[in-house]
């Protein structure tokens, strides 16, 4: 099974998917049934299912927008059956929060993912909202040059990555 922390995506070869998000019961309107997607109200930080019960757990641009990170991550490693796939798409902005964000992440994240009992399978860091690529979001995974480490400056940037559960 597949669950979405939120609903920006849709993948059509999934067997059930679901969206986790605590105004999901005002997502009515959006006719899951047409789309397959089930809307359940919750919390990352505290979910609703059992654990190893997803193949597949993905944070779609609001990893910085739960209350407790930590809580989340470890709630998401639970979730996931061993071997089951994290797919994350978030803002770095060190030492900056983004409008409506709680938190602000920087490079050092890719490394506490791991330490969650994590793999990192494959990671991407792109220029984000600055000069050297105007995109924003998880348009600037696709459209953005790979973030120059080399420059003294810092700027935002934004974090791709597809992580395993190593263990239970």
């Amino acid at each position: 099974m597949l669950l979405f922390i939120i609903a920006h995506n849709r993948a059509k070869w999934a067997a059930s998917q679901i969206c986790l998000d605590p105004l999901s019961h005002q997502f009515g309107g959006m006719n899951g049934a047409s789309h397959g997607m089930i809307y359940v109200k919750g919390r990352a930080e505290n979910m609703p299912f059992q654990s190893r019960s997803f193949d597949i757990v993905s944070s779609i641009d609001s990893l910085d927008h739960f209350d407790n990170v930590d809580l989340a991550l470890k709630e998401i490693h639970r979730v996931l059956r061993v071997g089951g796939v994290f797919l994350l798409y978030v803002d770095l902005n060190p030492g900056e929060l983004a409008p409506c964000s709680l938190h602000s992440f920087d490079f050092s994240l890719v490394e506490k993912i791991e330490r969650y009992g994590f793999r990192i399978d494959w990671s991407k860091e792109t220029e984000h909202d600055n000069d050297f690529c105007p995109a924003r979001g998880v348009i600037a995974s696709w459209n953005c040059p790979k973030f120059d480490h080399s420059g003294v400056m810092i700027r935002r940037a934004f974090l791709t990555l597809r992580a395993t559960k190593l263990s239970t």
